[in-house]
């Protein structure tokens, strides 16, 4: 028996240490109890709030998902357009250079025509 007596003494102190604390978490717990089972009603106004906030959240996902994948399928086309025109100069640009190094008469024609240079100038 004077081992449970000591026990309950030990419990006893350290109530009367800590009684703040002890008070403080009973508090907590009440409220936290007491506010779960309010919020399990839900007012029908506030229902309808949260639905019509959800579809217009929807829809500007839905929104923003047709501009991205617009911006994205306009992007490709552009690469795409970009890409092509590279190659086109890339030709052009080859094929005057097999022109013009092998014909010093053409480059010296065309040195005077559009830039009203003579040979030897």
């Amino acid at each position: 028996m004077s081992s449970v007596f000591k026990i309950l003494h030990k419990i006893k102190n350290f109530c009367v240490k800590y009684w703040k604390l002890i008070l403080g978490l009973a508090v907590f717990l009440v409220g936290f109890i007491l506010g779960r089972r309010k919020s399990k009603d839900v007012n029908p106004l506030e229902q309808d709030d949260l639905q019509s906030a959800n579809k217009a959240l929807v829809e500007q996902l839905d929104a923003v998902e047709s501009i991205n994948k617009q911006h994205g399928d306009d992007l490709g086309k552009l690469i795409q357009n970009n890409k092509e025109e590279i190659q086109k100069i890339a030709s052009t640009k080859k094929e005057n250079f097999e022109v013009l190094s092998n014909d010093n008469e053409k480059l010296d024609k065309i040195l005077n025509e559009k830039h009203d240079l003579k040979k030897g100038e």
